[in-house]
């Protein structure tokens, strides 16, 4: 009977520590990246919830307008905002009308930004003829690079009862 040699080296040992320290490397980096862009967006939301607890702000003068924009009917909110915060400056508003059957919500058209300590008048984008509304909720808010956050804990509700035509 013959016998086999096998005379297969493996791989040497200093190959070896490279490789295991590459592929240790590479994974490391991985999760690094993958918990950096998880941690950012939580520091940014607590940033943005920072923020919206600084506005103060005050409606006045709230009444809409009928419309009719391509031959359909709608309406259009106007309002005037206050800015009383000091420090921080509005971005826009958004604005929802809650009615019988749902909610329709829009931005209001460029300009709405609100200066700190001063006031503009704003008025919404194109909203389609809703019947039955209940109520009007204007949210303001801010931007975070080219992102818009509303700050929904600083809303201000009205009644729709309370609203005039302009």
């Amino acid at each position: 009977m013959k016998r086999r040699v096998c005379d297969k080296r493996g791989v040497s040992p200093v190959i070896g520590v490279v490789i295991l320290i590459s592929i240790t490397i590479v994974l490391g980096f991985g999760v690094f990246l993958w918990t950096k862009n998880y941690t950012f967006n939580i520091g940014e939301e607590v940033s943005n919830q920072a923020l919206c607890r600084k506005i103060k702000f005050v409606i006045g003068d709230l009444c809409y307008e009928n419309i009719i924009k391509d031959s359909e009917n709608g309406i259009d909110i106007k309002f005037t905002a206050r800015n009383d915060a000091s420090d921080i400056d509005l971005n826009g508003f958004l604005i929802t009308l809650d009615y019988e059957g749902g909610e329709e919500s829009v931005l209001a058209l460029e300009p709405s930004e609100v200066k700190s300590l001063s006031s503009r008048r704003i008025v919404s984008d194109f909203i389609k003829d809703v019947q039955n509304i209940k109520k009007v909720i204007i949210t303001p808010g801010l931007k975070n690079g080219k992102d818009f956050f509303p700050c929904n804990e600083k809303e201000i509700i009205i009644s729709w009862e309370e609203v005039e035509v302009c």
